[in-house]
């Protein structure tokens, strides 16, 4: 059960390799994560009614976790070429919730700009958010980072 994003590159890009990796801290949600990938059913963690009310009862504890350890967020892409070249992004904000709320307005912006589709997209595929637009959304979107780097 791999990351969405890894078919959705695979197929719209045309890219023969994809590869994702998601972890999160403290460590403790990963191997959560990890323990409950492994010994439950596929079928279970597909079914949204199930998972839901998992969500349900584990949010009031990993809230208060957030609470002590704080709620920080932040992603690292690298694409590794087969000419050897490598790209890195980074971005990192220290609150969650509040770069998820820049990130979905800074979207809403794009479709009321008509530089997307109405929808949920990711960016490679056609409905997605236009190329032009994307330094853009980028920038409303990266608002309050403590790091965020492109193509280096």
């Amino acid at each position: 059960m791999n990351l969405p994003e890894v078919k959705s590159t695979h197929k719209n890009l045309g890219l023969p390799t994809v590869h994702a990796l998601f972890g999160s801290d403290p460590f403790i949600w990963n191997w959560g994560m990890e323990t409950f990938a492994n010994f439950l059913p596929s079928d279970l963690l597909r079914d949204k009614n199930v998972t839901l009310k998992f969500a349900e009862c584990v949010d009031p504890f990993i809230r208060v976790i957030d609470g002590i350890v704080g709620e920080r967020v932040a992603m690292r892409i690298d694409l590794e070429s087969s000419n050897g070249h490598t790209t890195t992004g980074l971005f990192a904000h220290n609150n969650l919730s509040v770069s998820v709320g820049y990130a979905a307005a800074a979207f809403a912006l794009a479709v009321l700009e008509g530089s997307t589709k109405p929808g949920v997209w990711f960016p490679e595929e056609p409905e997605g958010i236009a190329i032009d637009a994307r330094k853009l959304l980028l920038r409303r979107a990266s608002r309050g980072v403590t790091n965020f780097t492109m193509n280096k």
